[in-house]
């Protein structure tokens, strides 16, 4: 069962059909360059809503029941679909969530302060690179101490809100139409045998606008671009990061049980390889990545590859 309640909910949308008569179910790469689109727009102002469900173990046999309610604040998205591409884009705000289920003794709840992203995708074949875009992000994420209390019941861990970042974009040449639903068909070889199926692209360039993480008291930051050429296995460019409160991290991770401390000297090894101090900056790392013609990778400056 489900109940919602939705505020001030907005919506507009455009759907442009080509002349011709298409197949969509498996001729949408015709229509899309026949001039097929589409175009919409949702907002609301708020949302509410409650739901229970109700169950069955399948090897058990017991029953399972559960009961939750959700809210949300101010949302906008959008979406469009065309030769050009596919985009997707939203936001929202102050979202929370709360299920309770009979086989826990405590409810599971959590709250985000803002989340929003966006995704824009190539979808028809080219001979000329596509634009793409993956951007998200997660503002202020919260979670009920409940949930804290299954890895962290002395509170060891810094439970401030938890954020993160993701922005890349890059070009990319489509090589074959990926609405094309042969793409989703098991191939063979000329001898029947099960083949791994063609990638249907080939990145060209990527730029790390920003990657970052900040959780538990430990946080890290990466940007960087790369081009790929002819040959994807082998970019050429530059990735740098910095990395705040990680071995802090481990050493608290070990004095909970949660990794061994064997693990952990590995963890430091590897990191010391790659990850360099910042001098006169407290438990503070930076590495800075460099890929060279012939597949040729440098950390800090060392060949590793």
């Amino acid at each position: 069962a489900l109940d919602m309640a939705m505020t001030d909910l907005a919506m507009q949308g455009v759907v442009a059909m080509p002349t011709e008569q298409f197949d969509m179910s498996v001729q949408m790469p015709q229509a899309l360059a026949a001039g097929f689109r589409v175009d919409g727009d949702m907002s609301f102002g708020g949302a509410t809503g409650t739901f229970a469900f109700a169950g069955t173990d399948a090897e058990t046999g017991a029953v399972q029941e559960g009961s939750g309610k959700f809210g949300s604040g101010a949302s906008e998205y959008s979406f469009a679909m065309s030769a050009d591409g596919m985009r997707y884009d939203g936001k929202s705000a102050d979202q929370s969530m709360e299920v309770s289920i009979s086989d826990l003794p405590f409810p599971i709840t959590y709250a985000v302060k803002e989340a929003s992203g966006g995704i824009l995708m190539p979808l028809v074949k080219k001979d000329d690179p596509q634009p793409f875009r993956l951007a998200y992000i997660l503002s202020g994420l919260t979670l009920s101490d409940g949930i804290w209390a299954l890895f962290d019941p002395t509170g060891q861990l810094p439970r401030d809100p938890a954020n993160l970042a993701v922005d890349v974009e890059g070009e990319t040449l489509v090589i074959r139409d990926l609405t094309d639903p042969a793409l989703n068909q098991p191939q063979t070889d000329a001898s029947g045998m099960p083949v791994e199926p063609e990638v249907p692209f080939q990145p060209k360039s990527l730029k790390i606008n920003r990657i970052a993480l900040n959780a538990v008291g430990a946080g890290a930051e990466v940007t960087g671009a790369l081009e790929f050429g002819d040959t994807p296995d082998q970019p050429v460019g530059r990735i740098e990061g910095t990395f705040q409160g990680v071995n802090g991290l481990m050493d608290k991770l070990v004095a909970m049980g949660i990794l061994p401390q064997d693990q952990v000297m590995a963890a430091r090894m590897m990191m010391a390889m790659f990850a360099r101090p910042v001098e006169g900056e407290a438990d503070k790392l930076a590495t800075e990545l460099e890929f060279r013609e012939g597949g040729q990778i440098f950390a800090n400056g060392q060949q590793v590859k």
